[in-house]
């Protein structure tokens, strides 16, 4: 449901507006209440834009409650931390998102932050019409790619214009609204942490999940999540008990086994390890046989066995 458009305009500091602060984002100020500052905002209760000015390194908290945050830098950098998570840091040309219901320490040095608001329940009903289903304290992944930033980031300008002028009507700010969240559906990874896993971790799950034909590294990983090689390498062993290179090569394992349990025709060991990642044949089935009790070529005859044994008792009609 859209409600009324309105615009804000604060200047002075960051004290004189701190209940104003609270309401829109759940602020909580850190010592830097005499900051000068200059915000406008436009937009209403589904998606809004917000340029902050403001000198001086700002340290507090954020928790929205309703909505997701987009945070884009002009300079300097933005560090927003979890409570059960790592720092991401916000850089020019590097957004980041906070996700609602979930809150942030924050230690900012840039001197001019945009900010988009959008409505969790807006993006969690969006979802649901393309057939996604967002669950209650999700959260969303960092933008992995230059391609997903730079996305996310034309956001403002292709949008700024329209939510800031009063002349736009209902019809208008529910087709803003669906660009917005499609853009987010779209650039982000919906991370479930219901199940226990930081949602570091399991954004790295799902990122690696999709590559695993590629050539990639740790330090890959950790930059796709925007974490350090160091903090990908401890949450991985607090979360799961093993590096994320072993992750990495478990489920690519599991491909090569599925391939060899339904082998097409004209299928090698050899050429399921390659098209998997796996370059060196002897430490490929060495790993193999760990993981699943017998080397690859033992599977792979006998799921031929088996499939010409159900070729030859196959009823004929």
């Amino acid at each position: 449901m859209m409600h009324d458009f309105r615009r804000d305009a604060m200047s002075g500091n960051l004290g004189d507006f701190e209940s104003r602060l609270a309401e829109l984002f759940g602020r909580s100020p850190g010592g830097d209440v005499t900051n000068r500052v200059e915000l406008r905002r436009a937009g209403d209760d589904t998606v809004s834009i917000t340029r902050v000015l403001c000198e001086g390194r700002r340290r507090g908290t954020l928790e929205q409650h309703t909505h997701h945050l987009l945070v884009i830098v002009g300079d300097r950098e933005a560090a927003f931390t979890p409570e059960d998570g790592a720092t991401v840091i916000g850089l020019p040309n590097a957004p980041v998102l906070l996700s609602g219901g979930h809150r942030y320490a924050y230690d900012v040095s840039a001197t001019r932050v945009t900010l988009l608001q959008i409505s969790s329940n807006f993006v969690r009903n969006r979802a649901a019409q393309r057939g996604v289903v967002i669950g209650i304290g999700a959260v969303f992944s960092q933008p992995a790619t230059d391609t997903d930033r730079l996305s996310l980031m034309s956001l403002v300008p292709e949008l700024g214009a329209e939510i800031a002028s009063a002349d736009t009507d209902a019809l208008a700010r529910i087709d803003i609204a669906n660009t917005a969240a499609d853009a987010l559906l779209q650039a982000l990874h919906v991370v479930e942490t219901e199940a226990g896993l930081s949602a570091h971790v399991a954004a790295a799950e799902a990122w690696i999940r999709t590559r695993l034909r590629e050539d990639i590294t740790t330090g890959d990983i950790a930059a796709a999540v925007r974490i350090s090689v160091r903090t990908l390498q401890e949450v991985f062993r607090r979360e799961l008990n093993q590096t994320p290179t072993a992750f990495l090569r478990a489920q690519r394992l599991e491909r090569v086994r599925e391939a060899l349990l339904d082998p097409a025709d004209g299928v090698t060991v050899s050429g399921v390890a390659r098209e998997w990642g796996f370059r060196h044949g002897g430490r490929f089935s060495e790993a193999y046989n760990d993981r699943f009790g017998e080397f690859p070529r033992i599977t792979l005859s006998r799921s031929r066995r088996r499939a010409a044994h159900a070729d030859v008792h196959r009823p004929v009609r």
